[in-house]
């Protein structure tokens, strides 16, 4: 609670601050932690978040850090839900993971964030193997892969075990 009150205060005295995106996404990640002891503040952590996303002068680290963050809280919502908003909600956290993976938060010139397109892609092909959904999984680890080469040797495990699902699948 202290840390979100501090980091509260550079939105509220410096609303044109180049930070004011950075603080928004740590006051998410503060929701975030306190979500576990009350599932409501998932939402607050949801809407910091958007607030990251929709700013401006917010940079490539700090948009897909906040996606992930969405990702984790919608993920985390879902536990506390029954069917089908489960399930809703998971597939709503995958496409958040999904587009840092698919490049689809970069603006005109930017390169992804290596570190969050690597938990981005991570979040997004474990819960595409809990949903059975192989190919996104496949195609998802091919893409980490390729993206961050010095991954390859973990990656390689997760796509031997999603090609054996989809080699089963198709017997």
């Amino acid at each position: 609670v202290v840390a979100r009150e501090a980091f509260s205060k550079i939105p509220q005295l410096f609303p044109t601050n180049h930070l004011v995106p950075r603080a928004w996404g740590r006051i998410g990640d503060c929701y975030l932690q306190m979500g576990t002891a009350d599932v409501k503040q998932y939402e607050n952590a949801t809407n910091a978040y958007h607030r990251v996303i929709q700013a401006p002068g917010a940079d490539v680290t700090t948009r897909s850090q906040a996606e992930v963050g969405i990702g984790h809280a919608l993920k985390f919502m879902a536990r506390a839900k029954d069917e089908p908003e489960k399930s809703n909600l998971l597939k709503a956290a995958f496409e958040h993971y999904y587009s840092v993976v698919i490049e689809k938060n970069l603006r005109p010139g930017e390169t992804p964030d290596p570190f969050w397109f690597k938990e981005a892609a991570l979040n997004a092909g474990l819960l595409a193997e809990q949903a059975a959904q192989w190919e996104s999984a496949l195609n998802i680890y091919t893409r980490l892969a390729s993206a961050l080469p010095h991954l390859r040797p973990a990656v390689d495990k997760k796509l031997e075990q999603v090609r054996k699902q989809i080699s089963a699948q198709k017997s």
